[in-house]
């Protein structure tokens, strides 16, 4: 997948919730110069480098020249994020609560997933209205998503599939990507 990708970047999380086995796979990667200009991004920003920052350089979020490349081809491209609104605090809490575990944390981002979708994907790719049986037996208009059929649902990282599950849950007619 990196290889294919015009900017591989490589997401770089705390040295405990690493993968074991990536190391080497992109390091072969890197000393075959199978990759197109990769870098790594690190998340949360205190968190130490993958492999050497001369083979794989770091790059931050905000940095002007990782925005450049991510909006160049997206000119319409604006970064939303819910993290300072009342319900994403409560639906947050108990994911960062070490008494939520298992069953419960899984519920837990995919009601995250839920509100997601509901909340701000409705706004960016809009509604549109089609008929639908009434429960009193006549035709009503109901509502999904725009070119419902045409989004991809990616889970980004481990933790991230029970969120993009919620997504799921609410674009019932994407295509969801394990």
């Amino acid at each position: 997948m990196l290889a294919e990708a015009d900017q591989p970047i490589i997401v770089v999380g705390e040295e405990m919730n690493r993968s074991r086995t990536m190391d080497g796979a992109l390091l072969k990667a890197l000393d075959r110069k199978t990759l197109r200009h990769p870098r790594q991004v690190l998340l949360p920003n205190t968190a130490s480098p993958r492999l050497d920052k001369t083979k794989l350089p770091v790059v931050g979020l905000s940095d002007g020249d990782l925005i450049d490349l991510l909006i160049s081809r997206r000119a319409h491209l604006h970064v939303i994020h819910a993290t300072g609104k009342n319900a994403a605090k409560l639906l947050m809490t108990p994911t960062r609560d070490a008494e939520c575990a298992g069953p419960d944390l899984i519920k837990a981002h995919r009601h995250i997933g839920r509100y997601l979708a509901t909340e701000y994907i409705a706004e960016l790719v809009g509604v549109e209205d089609y008929p639908i049986n009434h429960v009193q037996g006549h035709k009503t208009s109901g509502y999904r998503f725009c070119d419902e059929q045409k989004i991809l649902i990616v889970a980004l990282m481990r933790g991230g599939e029970p969120m993009a599950n919620g997504v799921f849950k609410v674009l019932k007619r994407a295509r969801f990507l394990q």
